[in-house]
């Protein structure tokens, strides 16, 4: 079975979240007074826990001190609590609206007089979901739902190519 493009995105962040833990766990062990905090590199889905990021690439992603008492299990689910309700911007961004509306036209084009769905990333890499049948876009959805900035609108119905294209530019704006 394939997966979507929300579950690579899932599948490699508990992954890297797993990962960053274990090395951390280790490390921790051997000193457990040394401070450590969470670090990313933007634009790649790499974490790592240390006193510093590894270099001037990498940020700091909580102010917060990863505690020496805490479990691995609970380090890996801290990791991807922070990479989602900060919205670090880790993955990397989707296409230009301009692009992502063409593509959303030529599916539309494709699946004339039967219901599409269409995914994509927007420019800030969040992901867009779109069920529609014509022009009509019955749903709109940006971002991860119950996320914050998640936003989930409707379109107008039986509207012109322009008027659905100008809906689709306001939207992907959000």
């Amino acid at each position: 079975m394939m997966m979507t493009a929300t579950e690579k995105r899932e599948s490699e962040l508990w992954g890297a979240a797993d990962a960053t833990a274990g090395d951390w766990f280790r490390r921790q062990c051997r000193d457990v007074l040394e401070p450590m905090f969470l670090w990313f590199k933007p634009g790649t889905v790499a974490f790592w826990i240390g006193a510093d990021g590894l270099n001037e690439d990498w940020r700091k992603a909580s102010p917060l001190q990863v505690s020496p008492a805490w479990t691995r299990d609970r380090v890996k689910f801290w990791i991807v609590d922070i990479a989602r309700v900060n919205r670090l911007p880790i993955y990397s961004p989707g296409k230009p609206a301009r692009e992502t509306i063409a593509d959303f036209n030529a599916m539309r084009k494709a699946n004339k007089g039967s219901w599409f769905t269409f995914r994509g990333n927007s420019e800030d890499g969040r992901p867009i979901a779109i069920k529609a049948y014509g022009t009509w876009i019955q749903i709109a959805e940006i971002g991860e739902s119950g996320a914050p900035g998640f936003v989930r609108d409707c379109g107008p119905m039986d509207v012109s190519v322009g008027a659905m294209n100008s809906f689709l530019r306001s939207f992907l704006s959000s």
